[in-house]
């Protein structure tokens, strides 16, 4: 999960589903919430790229999801 904003989205809803099932079928899952791509800009064709954040910001919003994965595959 690309942590570049404070909480999951709805492009986060399938992969979370499928994490959820596998969970409640007895499987161990492992959520990586990843800090590389929040680092560099995203030029994949947009007229603008993403605002670059800073280490702090990007720690925070891995705190962040991180919760919130917690909560939901707990």
């Amino acid at each position: 999960f690309d942590p570049t904003a404070p909480s999951l989205h709805v492009g986060n809803l399938v992969p979370v589903m499928g994490l959820r099932r596998l969970a409640l079928a007895g499987h161990p899952v492992v959520a990586l919430v990843g800090g590389g791509t929040a680092m560099i800009g995203d030029p994949s064709g947009k007229s603008a790229e993403r605002p670059l954040l800073t280490a702090e910001m990007v720690a925070e919003n891995a705190a962040a999801i991180g919760a919130q994965l917690r909560r939901l595959l707990g």
